[in-house]
C-alpha cells in the first residue's frame, strides 16, 4: 500500500474510533461491565461507544453461550415465538427483558425467545436494542 494512503487511512480510523479504554484490553474481560450497562437499558451501540469497540463485538460478547442457544432452538422446535414460522437454525435469539434482571438471569432460557428475522426487526423497531 502507498505509505501516505496507509497514514491517511489509519488517521481516519483513529478519528472514528473513540478510545475510552486502553488498547489491547480483551473485550471479554469487560463483559461484566458491559452486561451491567445492558441491564440498565443501554443499547449495544451506546455500550460500544463507551468501550471503544464495535457494536457487533459487544453484541457477540453478550450473546448466550452456544449450548443455551441450541437449547432455545430445541425448546421452540425451530419455530418463531412471534408468528410460528419454521425458522430452524436461521432464527435469531431475542432477549425478552433487560431492565431489572440480574446478570445471572440475562441468558437464562426463560428470558430468551427464538424469532424469525421479521418478528425480531418488528420488536426492535418498537423498542431500541
Amino acid at each position: 500500500m502507498i505509505p501516505y494512503l496507509r497514514l491517511y487511512l489509519s488517521s481516519l480510523l483513529a478519528f472514528r474510533k473513540k478510545e475510552v479504554y486502553p488498547r489491547g484490553v480483551n473485550i471479554q474481560s469487560r463483559r461484566p461491565e458491559m452486561l451491567e450497562m445492558r441491564l440498565q437499558g443501554k443499547t449495544y451501540a451506546a455500550i460500544a461507544e463507551v468501550m471503544g469497540s464495535s457494536r457487533q463485538a459487544v453484541q457477540q460478547s453478550l450473546a448466550p453461550p452456544k449450548r443455551i442457544n441450541q437449547r432455545i432452538r430445541r425448546l421452540a422446535e425451530g419455530r418463531c415465538a412471534g408468528c410460528g414460522f419454521k425458522v430452524g437454525t436461521k432464527g435469531q435469539i431475542h432477549h425478552k427483558g433487560l431492565v431489572g434482571l440480574t446478570p445471572e438471569e440475562y441468558n437464562l432460557p426463560k428470558n430468551l425467545a427464538l424469532l424469525c428475522i421479521t418478528c425480531h426487526r418488528h420488536i426492535h423497531a418498537q423498542t431500541p436494542s
